[in-house]
């Protein structure tokens, strides 16, 4: 794989890039150390494709001969979406600072994929039956914090003690660095806060929210233990962190809690997003409010 030639036409490229590494880098740079990792993978599978052929003299056609290739090898489409929508994100990436003449991914369509959100979701006498049967209070306490403020097990994995406030009035709220390098703030109840401070013991402000046994914090593959095996008590074996997430958006909706505030509290970038919980719990709609 060649790297793109120093310059696309008459204004210089806004940086100088000796290598197809330097330019994953570059890209990759202001995104989490997750979404790091999965596009840097994922990139390698179109830049393989390409071979030797250079950067700046790809056309559409080899965007769409790797969309037919994968559809070829029987990759789910959920799978194919994303690779492209990587893609997409690299090409778009170059043509901005001027390495790219033209982005082609801007012409590449992604396939409409049905919304499964309703298939993740638990019901919330499922939450709350995980919760209780949990017989670790550790773990008690971080599934019950988890489905309480809607976080990401990446968020939760690097919270600690003093990212946390208490109000004047008992409840809490919790600062979240999460997605795309975004701050926010959500409050939670004072008795699930009540339940976390019962575990702090003498922990120091900079300590972990949540330890592992060895010492230091949680890491993501242990909390998908934990979930995991919460969920397998209520009869829900394939439940991961997210379906917490999903769920608390899920039973939000259901409360009739705006949306607006809903996309504040799960950190979307796009209202649309959080729209999408509306189709997974068709439980009301306008319709059920007139009279005939």
């Amino acid at each position: 794989m060649h790297l793109v030639s120093s310059s696309t036409g008459s204004n210089p490229p806004l940086a100088r890039i000796d290598s197809i590494e330097q330019f994953i880098n570059l890209w990759l740079k202001d995104k989490s150390p997750n979404t790091q990792r999965a596009y840097r993978k994922d990139i390698q599978y179109f830049l393989v494709f390409l071979g030797n052929k250079p950067l700046e003299q790809i056309i559409l056609n080899d965007v769409h001969a790797y969309l037919d290739a994968m559809e070829e090898q029987g990759w789910a489409e959920s799978t194919i979406n994303r690779r492209l929508a990587v893609v997409k994100s690299f090409l778009t990436f170059g043509n901005s600072i001027g390495m790219l003449r033209l982005n082609v991914g801007k012409a590449v369509r992604l396939k409409d994929m049905p919304k499964q959100f309703s298939q993740r979701t638990l019901t919330e006498s499922q939450v709350l039956m995980m919760i209780a049967m949990t017989p670790n209070s550790r773990d008690r306490a971080l599934l019950r914090f988890m489905y309480a403020v809607g976080c990401r097990v990446s968020e939760l994995c690097s919270l600690r003690w003093q990212d946390i406030t208490e109000n004047p009035d008992g409840t809490a709220t919790v600062h979240i660095f999460g997605k795309g390098r975004k701050n926010r703030w959500v409050k939670f109840s004072s008795e699930t806060w009540n339940e976390l401070k019962s575990l702090r013991g003498d922990a120091r402000g900079d300590d972990h929210l949540f330890t592992s046994r060895q010492g230091g914090g949680l890491k993501p593959n242990q909390v998908r233990n934990i979930v995991k095996a919460a969920g397998q008590r209520v009869n829900a074996p394939a439940t991961s962190p997210h379906w917490l997430r999903h769920s608390h958006a899920g039973h939000s909706v259901q409360r009739k809690v705006p949306l607006t505030l809903l996309q504040e509290t799960l950190g979307h970038e796009s209202l649309n997003t959080t729209r999408n919980y509306i189709a997974a719990n068709p439980n009301d709609s306008s319709a059920m409010h007139l009279p005939v």
